[in-house]
C-alpha cells in the first residue's frame, strides 16, 4: 500500500502542473509556459521518476540511509499538498499578462536600443565573471572542501567583485541565449555570446561538474521556444543527448583524476585529459561510475534529502524563522557586519543550511557536501503542516507577480529577469519555479534588485543624453534664426 501511494502522490504534482501548462500554452502566455514547463521537467525527472524508480527497486538507497517508506510517503504527500497550494494561488490571483513582444525595430525606439545594450552589457560582465575561472589553475580538494567558508573581503573592491560575480553570473546566460538565438543581433555580438556560453561550459567540463552544460542547454531550449527559434530548440536537444551517457563519467572517474593527478594544471590540460578519457573507454563501464540511470538515480536525492528535514522538525529541531530572516538583511555588506548570518541557514555558518544538514547527518558525508532538498521538504522543516501550505501559496502569488512584471518589460528583458527569478538556488542543474521561501527573497536582493537598478541607470543617462542634445539643436535653430 506504501508504494501505490508513493506512485500517486508522486504523480499528482506533475498532473497539476501539466494542467497548469496546458491553460498557459491555450492562453498564449508563452513565458508562463516556459517556466511552467521548465517546473514539470524538474518536477517528472528529480522528483516523480526518481519515487517511482526507488518503488521497483525496493528502496534501495533508502534502506542505506535508514530512511523507511512511511518517511519517504510524508514527503510526498506534502510536495502534493505544496504543488497544489501553489497552483491554486497561481491560478487564482489573476493579473495581467502582457503577450511578449519583440516586433519594435530597436533603430526607432530609444528604449529599446537602451536595452539592447544592457544585453550587451550583460555579455561582457559575464564574459569577464565566467572567464576568470577558464584561465586560472585547477584547484585541489584543500580548496574545493572551503567553498562553503564565509570570507569577509578585506576590501570594498573585493565586495563589489563578489557582488558582481553573483548579480550577473546567470543574467549573463540568459542575455548570451537570447542574443545568441535572435539573428537580428549583430553577428560580433553572437560570436562573444557564443563564446560566454562555450565558457561555462567547458569551466564545468574542465572540474567535472555536469550542471554548466545542463544550464546552457536548457536556456537555449527555453529561449527558443520564446521567441520560436525551432531548430534552437532541436540543437540543444541533441547537444544534451550526445552529453547526457558522459555525465556518470564526468561526475565519478573524472572527477576522481580531477581532484588526485590535475591540481595545479591548466582547465585546458583538464578538458583534453577528460575527452581522452571519455574516448578512450566507455564511460559507464568505468570502475568508479555508475549506469547512466542507477546514477542518475542517486543523484535525484531531493525527496530522500527531505526526509531528514521532515525529522529534524518532528524531533523538535524546525529551523522556523531563522533562514527567512537571514535572507531579509542580505543587501547589508558584509564589510560592515561580517557575522550576520547567511540566508537559508540556522546559524551564523553556511553549513546550518539545508543542503549542508541532510547531507551530513543523512549520509555521514563531509561537512563541506552539499545536497538537493525539495521546497516543501524546506517548509516543513521551517514550520511543520502550516507552513508547507502558507509556503506554497506564497511561492503561487509571488511567481504570479513575478511573471505578470517581466512579461511588462518590452523587448528581451523580461526574459531575462523571469528566468533569473527561476535560477534562485540552482543545486541540482535544473531550473523550476518551487524554491524555499528565503531563495525567492535572496534572487530578488543578489539579482533582481541590482540588475533593475542598472537599467535604470541606463535609461536615465540616455534620457539625459537626448535632452542635451534636444537642447544643442534648438539653440543652434535660434542662432541660425
Amino acid at each position: 500500500m506504501i508504494g501505490i501511494g508513493l506512485l500517486l502522490f508522486s504523480a499528482f504534482p506533475v498532473v497539476v502542473l501539466g494542467f497548469l501548462l496546458a491553460i498557459a500554452m491555450r492562453d498564449g502566455a508563452r513565458l508562463r509556459a516556459a517556466l511552467l514547463g521548465l517546473t514539470l521537467v524538474h518536477e517528472l525527472l528529480l522528483i516523480c521518476w526518481p519515487i517511482w524508480y526507488t518503488v521497483f527497486a525496493d528502496y534501495r538507497l533508502e534502506r542505506e540511509i535508514r530512511i523507511p517508506p512511511e518517511s519517504l510517503l510524508r514527503v510526498m504527500i506534502g510536495e502534493s499538498i505544496f504543488v497544489l497550494a501553489f497552483a491554486l494561488a497561481f491560478s487564482a490571483w489573476r493579473l495581467r499578462e502582457e503577450p511578449l513582444s519583440f516586433d519594435d525595430p530597436p533603430a526607432r525606439d530609444s528604449a529599446l536600443q537602451v536595452d539592447r545594450v544592457f544585453l550587451y552589457a550583460l555579455i561582457f560582465l559575464g564574459l569577464a565573471v565566467h572567464s576568470a575561472p577558464l584561465f586560472s589553475p585547477v584547484e585541489g580538494l584543500a580548496v574545493v572542501t572551503q567553498h562553503a567558508e564565509i570570507v569577509v573581503p578585506s576590501s570594498w573592491g573585493g565586495a563589489l567583485w563578489g557582488w558582481l560575480r553573483g548579480t550577473v553570473g546567470f543574467p549573463s546566460l540568459v542575455a548570451a541565449a537570447i542574443v545568441l538565438t535572435v539573428p537580428g543581433f549583430a553577428r560580433p555580438m553572437r560570436i562573444v555570446a557564443l563564446s560566454v556560453l562555450a565558457t561555462i561550459a567547458a569551466v564545468g567540463i574542465s572540474s567535472g561538474v555536469r550542471g554548466r552544460v545542463t544550464w546552457v542547454v536548457s536556456l537555449l531550449i527555453v529561449v527558443g521556444f520564446l521567441v520560436e527559434r525551432r531548430r534552437v530548440m532541436l540543437a540543444a536537444m541533441v547537444v544534451f543527448i550526445v552529453f547526457a551517457p558522459f555525465s556518470s563519467f564526468l561526475g565519478g572517474t573524472f572527477r576522481s583524476i580531477y581532484f588526485s593527478e590535475l591540481t595545479g594544471g591548466s582547465r585546458v590540460d583538464a578538458i583534453k585529459r577528460a575527452a581522452s578519457e571519455a574516448v578512450a573507454s566507455s564511460p559507464n563501464q568505468n570502475r568508479d561510475d555508475e549506469g547512466f540511470v542507477s546514477g542518475f538515480y542517486r543523484r535525484a536525492q531531493g525527496p530522500r534529502n527531505s526526509a531528514i528535514l521532515y525529522a529534524l522538525h518532528d524531533d523538535s529541531h524546525g529551523a522556523g524563522f531563522g533562514p527567512i530572516e537571514g535572507a531579509l538583511y542580505l543587501p547589508i555588506p558584509r564589510t560592515i557586519w561580517p557575522a550576520k548570518r547567511p540566508a537559508g541557514s540556522i546559524d551564523d555558518t553556511n553549513y546550518g543550511s539545508a543542503v549542508f544538514l541532510v547531507r551530513r547527518l543523512g549520509y555521514d558525508a563531509p561537512i563541506y557536501n552539499m545536497g538537493p532538498v525539495l521546497a516543501s521538504g524546506h517548509a516543513y522543516w521551517e514550520g511543520g503542516w502550516i507552513w508547507l501550505i502558507i509556503a506554497g501559496a506564497f511561492t503561487g502569488i509571488f511567481w504570479r507577480i513575478a511573471v505578470a512584471w517581466s512579461a511588462r518589460q518590452r523587448g528581451y528583458v523580461g526574459i531575462v529577469f523571469c528566468l533569473s527569478f527561476a535560477s534562485a538556488l540552482l543545486i541540482d542543474g535544473l531550473m523550476t519555479t518551487l524554491y524555499p521561501v528565503f531563495a525567492l527573497i535572496d534572487v530578488i536582493w543578489a539579482v533582481i534588485v541590482p540588475l533593475a537598478l542598472l537599467r535604470a541607470l541606463m535609461h536615465w543617462t540616455a534620457g539625459l543624453n537626448r535632452a542635451r542634445a534636444g537642447s544643442g539643436v534648438r539653440s543652434l535653430v535660434v542662432t541660425i534664426r
